[in-house]
């Protein structure tokens, strides 16, 4: 069985740059961190739900913030923990308990995302090492999708 080591580039590499536009979902206008993780997916061949045509854009009170997986399968439907790899959805919370942002591994240290400018410069699609970046403390995990 051959293990994959990095996620084709030609999955994302004309993504990084785009402009971050929050419920984003068009690469030619811009994307959100979900956005982007659809529009990845897409081009997998592994098309994703959108949460934001799924549920409410609150996530309410229902269910307990400290359980990831039963908040990813109310949000995206059936998730499985994994180790970080390629093409797997990285999950981070940075304000608590609850999932708050995503990404895609490109490696299993590096991965994509769409940022807000609060965390840099400008706002846009960027790839992070997880080692390297406060992402690293904020990590829930890596997820793969296994369908509804």
């Amino acid at each position: 069985m051959t293990t994959l080591t990095a996620l084709d580039p030609s999955l994302y590499q004309d993504l990084v740059g785009v402009p971050y536009c929050h419920n984003g979902r068009d690469p030619r206008v811009g994307l959100d961190c979900f956005g982007l993780v659809l529009a990845i997916h897409a081009r997998m061949g592994t098309p994703l739900p959108d949460p934001y045509t799924v549920v409410p854009t609150t996530y309410g009170s229902d269910g307990d913030p400290g359980d990831h997986q039963w908040l990813l399968q109310q949000l995206f439907g059936e998730w499985r923990p994994a180790d970080p790899a390629p093409g797997l959805v990285a999950v981070f919370s940075r304000f608590g308990k609850r999932p708050d942002h995503a990404g895609v591994f490109i490696t299993e240290r590096r991965f994509i995302h769409a940022i807000h400018y609060r965390y840099q410069t400008t706002g846009q699609v960027v790839i992070s090492d997880r080692a390297r970046s406060p992402f690293d403390e904020w990590f829930i995990g890596a997820y793969a999708y296994a369908g509804h």
